[in-house]
């Protein structure tokens, strides 16, 4: 089912240079997502686990993330913070690699700084386009796509916290806890198809 990113993905792609500017970040990291699938694929095929190529698009996409909402936040008070976690983000990365020294290791504890912020700025931008909206929530694709970072990225901190600290305790546990996340993340895909048929397109000036 994660290949179903590749959908989202290719519409985006098709949908191309009528969208606004103001997704391409977004636009970018389904592209980033598709190809990191397949190259996760690709990996475990050959090399038996795809770890690193998990790490290094979870730290990118995480930044692109960051970006995307940097631009949909309304409050322009706001940007120190997310230029504070776009430092933030690669140095936890790179501090965790330093502790570690292991390729085969997940980076859960930057996952998990990572799933928190993204979840607390995922609805600080939801809230405004809920409070200032004037489409319509049910076509606001920033909102749409704000709610899928936060289910996303909420049970992917609940699964790292788990791998983390009950995995040796409920050890039974583990397929379902995969196998409900991959339902989340088929959700979520569900959720950025149905984002980028309401995109806003640019607004062509006729002369």
């Amino acid at each position: 089912m994660s290949l179903f990113i590749g959908i989202p993905a290719l519409y985006a792609l098709y949908k191309g240079r009528k969208l606004n500017r103001t997704v391409i970040p977004f636009v970018i990291l389904l592209q980033l997502s598709f190809l990191c699938e397949v190259l996760g694929l690709v990996l475990i095929k050959f090399y038996g686990n795809n770890i690193v190529s998990y790490n290094v698009s979870g730290l990118l996409g995480g930044l692109l993330c960051v970006l995307q909402l940097a631009i949909w936040d309304e409050n322009t008070g706001n940007r120190w913070i997310y230029f504070s976690v776009a430092g933030i983000l690669p140095m936890s990365w790179f501090l965790e690699w330093l502790l570690v020294r292991e390729t085969n290791y997940f980076f859960s504890y930057s996952i998990v700084t990572q799933s928190l912020i993204l979840v607390a700025l995922s609805v600080n931008v939801a809230m405004q386009r809920f409070y200032n909206n004037v489409v319509g929530i049910k076509k606001d694709a920033i909102f749409i796509i704000c709610i899928a970072f936060i289910i996303f990225n909420s049970y992917g901190l609940l699964t790292e916290l788990y791998l983390l600290w009950g995995f040796q305790v409920y050890a039974s546990w583990h397929k379902y806890v995969a196998g409900i996340f991959s339902f989340v993340n088929f959700f979520v895909n569900l959720l950025y198809l149905y984002a980028v048929t309401c995109m806003p397109q640019k607004i062509r000036c006729s002369s």
